[in-house]
């Protein structure tokens, strides 16, 4: 009697199992999702114009340039999205420059830094922004002033 009640709760907890592993694999599924999207280049370059010449009230400066534009074999690309732009104006190592800034739009900075941060907006079609940067030394002397100048652009967000 033992024997077949145990042999009927090993058939029982067998089937259990089974039917359990049944039903788990009845209701598994994969799903598998195909999506595309297009996807465009963000088209901001900074090109940095200096000169010896470039001196104005005593202080040197130079331009940088912004443009949402290139052209490649004779074509000109425009971005076409307004673009949030972030140029970072700093020393190389072993320098001591000091900027401010003044751009086409009139904004500017007073106070001269050892790192420059602008923040601004270039808008859709082929446009072009200018900012012109002063160098100064922290010494007032004659210095030779190496810069680095970064560009981080991104679409802007229209939220």
């Amino acid at each position: 009697m033992r024997r077949n009640m145990l042999l009927l709760l090993l058939l029982l907890l067998g089937a259990s199992t089974l039917i359990v592993s049944f039903s788990y694999a009845m209701y598994r599924g994969t799903d598998q999702v195909i999506a595309t999207a297009t996807t465009g280049e963000v088209i901001c370059q900074a090109t940095i114009d200096t000169n010896e010449n470039y001196v104005e009230n005593n202080e040197a400066y130079f331009m940088i340039n912004i443009n949402n534009f290139k052209t490649e074999n004779g074509t000109t690309i425009t971005s076409d999205a307004i673009i949030d732009y972030t140029l970072t104006i700093e020393n190389k190592a072993g320098s001591n420059g000091l900027y401010r800034y003044v751009d086409d739009d009139g904004n500017s900075s007073d106070t001269p830094v050892p790192t420059l941060v602008i923040q601004r907006r270039i808008e859709k079609g082929p446009n072009t922004q200018q900012v012109r940067v002063f160098v100064s030394s922290d010494t007032n002397l004659r210095a030779n002033v190496d810069f680095v100048v970064k560009l981080e652009a991104v679409q802007a967000n229209l939220e």
